[in-house]
């Protein structure tokens, strides 16, 4: 017997059948992941820490701010001095705002769908504005170069470096 689980993420993202789970007769279950499967749960884990990060760093910011904070953290993943992962990005220490990957809103909490599709757009489009730092207006980190200042949105500035 062979069971088909439909998973879905969000509204934008409709994940096709990933996972086939054969029943054996002695009751013990085998699961086996296809190729673009694998793929699409990778792909909906980035999404998933990309507005996590949103939501603890730019929940109150305009849909550019957060598009721009999630842009940021890709562009660290594509550079080869930060960790090639979202999940790298953003364990590294002293770089986010106390990120915690078990701290999560609820599904319906105020601006969370927002911090979704910031993070949707960010994996899906190029900003116009290569970011890979930003800071909260009014911080003056040690690193901050006002010649690499790339775009100012909202609370935040947002450094190319």
């Amino acid at each position: 017997m062979r069971i088909r689980i439909h998973i879905r993420f969000s509204p934008k993202l409709v994940v096709r059948t990933v996972v086939l789970a054969t029943l054996l007769s002695s009751g013990a279950a085998h699961f086996a992941l296809s190729s673009p499967g694998v793929a699409m749960l990778d792909q909906a884990k980035r999404i998933d820490l990309l507005s996590l990060a949103v939501w603890h760093e730019a929940r109150g910011e305009s849909a550019e701010g957060k598009r721009l904070v999630a842009a940021a953290i890709l562009e660290r993943v594509r550079d080869k001095r930060w960790p090639d992962t979202v999940e790298g990005v953003l364990a590294q220490s002293s770089q986010f705002f106390g990120f915690d990957f078990t701290r999560k809103p609820e599904d319906d909490a105020a601006g969370w769908s927002e911090c979704v599709d910031a993070a949707w757009q960010a994996l899906t489009t190029r900003p116009s504005v290569a970011a890979n730092h930003f800071h909260a207006v009014g911080v003056h980190p040690s690193w901050h170069d006002p010649q690499k200042v790339v775009k100012r949105v909202g609370g935040h500035v947002f450094l190319r470096l």
